[in-house]
């Protein structure tokens, strides 16, 4: 069907998010909506076989814009991705499109205390800078932390606690990890990946220990 065909659009947030427009003049569900009229039918996307989860897409000009959160992958891999238009009775497919796209972060289990959110992820860089800027539910910068690594890694915490010393009663925490790359001694797997110089997004849910890349 061509009117679910992919289109990737460039909006600078990319390998992060990226972005797609598809054709499609009818009405869907959104995550907006409450008119339960449009209940009855809604948009996924498929990469390599496999349905996404959250993923955030809206209707404008007669077309819809789907914005995807991508998870780890490393260069080269390709992804075979395609629309799809589900009702309760069927689920109409589009044609698959080739996409790559590398993200260098694959984030662990976060564990997310009373006092501090412990910071685990794996970076297919050998040896970077980093910089994480921690963000209050309301978008305020509370911490920025900083470091080296020469594994791949980073385990680091962020305290939660105010100006004052208070513990921080947010329920979300938002995160934004900048790399640098490295040139330290022997080449290092991963030395020859280009890092974009935008952040990756990512949150932590106080009640779910940790949370998806933020949409």
């Amino acid at each position: 069907m061509e009117a679910l065909k992919l289109r990737e659009i460039r909006t600078g947030e990319e390998p992060y998010t990226i972005t797609f427009a598809i054709p499609l003049n009818y009405q869907v569900m959104t995550f907006n909506d409450t008119d339960s009229d449009t209940n009855d039918c809604w948009l996924e996307l498929s990469d390599n076989g496999a349905t996404i989860d959250g993923i955030k897409y809206y209707r404008t000009n007669g077309s819809y814009i789907i914005e995807y959160a991508t998870p780890f992958s490393p260069p080269g891999v390709k992804h075979l991705m395609k629309a799809m238009l589900v009702t309760r009775f069927e689920k109409i497919s589009g044609p698959l499109v080739t996409v790559y796209y590398t993200n260098v972060f694959r984030f662990e289990e976060n564990v997310f205390g009373p006092t501090n959110i412990a910071i685990n992820c794996n970076v297919a860089i050998g040896q970077f800078e980093y910089d994480i800027n921690i963000y209050s539910t309301n978008r305020e910068l509370i911490k920025v932390i900083t470091g080296q690594s020469t594994n791949g890694e980073i385990s680091t915490n962020c305290k939660l606690c105010s100006s004052s010393g208070t513990i921080r009663s947010d329920n979300e925490f938002f995160a934004d990890f900048y790399v640098k790359q490295l040139y330290l001694g022997m080449p290092h797997k991963g030395d020859n990946i280009l890092v974009p110089t935008n952040p990756c997004h990512y949150n932590y849910l106080r009640d779910n220990l940790s949370g998806p890349p933020r949409r």
